[in-house]
């Protein structure tokens, strides 16, 4: 994906996203202040199915993982529809 950075603008309103534990911060497109969806990262665990060694054999069907760590303010951030690198910032 083509990614580019920009610098941000003023007076563009921005958008709250909560977090897992409940902490709020804000991001904002630089581009586009009706942009709401930005693309970041976020830690999310996964059961597996292995043999008697670890060793992978699949993703289990029976259950699903847990998010260990969801969005942090100090990742990139880009928003989801002009892929411009977000300004976040904690509220």
């Amino acid at each position: 994906m083509g990614r580019r950075r920009v610098k941000s603008g003023d007076g563009h309103q921005n958008r709250i996203v909560t977090m897992q534990k409940g902490d709020t911060m804000l991001a904002r497109c630089p581009n586009d202040p009706t942009h709401k969806r930005f693309v970041t990262v976020a830690h999310v665990t996964e059961d597996w199915v292995v043999d008697e060694r670890g060793n992978f054999i699949q993703v289990s069907d029976e259950t699903c993982g847990e998010t260990t760590h969801g969005p942090d303010p100090g990742n990139t951030w880009y928003c989801e529809q002009c892929e411009c690198e977000a300004i976040v910032t904690n509220d």
